[in-house]
């Protein structure tokens, strides 16, 4: 964990999980993902709004419950976290 100052702590450990987690699935319907990887915050909130004002929602779509592992959530509170 490292510290942000007033900003509080950031977990690498659990963004490291949570990020492989939804990389090694398939998105949701209308989920998408915004690479902020060597970004400042200027460009990736420009990059946000860009693809907020863009998207085009999908409205009709088919939907299976994935398996609750394909989700740090689940994950973190099934007690299967490192």
């Amino acid at each position: 964990m490292i510290s942000r100052g007033a900003n509080g702590l950031v977990d690498l450990e659990l963004l490291e999980v949570s990020t492989r987690k939804i990389m090694e699935r398939n998105l949701l319907p209308n989920e998408v993902i915004l690479d902020i990887a060597g970004k400042n915050k200027e460009e990736v909130l420009k990059e946000a709004i860009d693809l907020i004002d863009s998207f085009n929602s999908k409205l009709d779509y088919e939907y299976d419950i994935p398996d609750k592992s394909l989700f740090y959530s689940w994950v973190q509170s099934d007690g299967l976290r490192k």
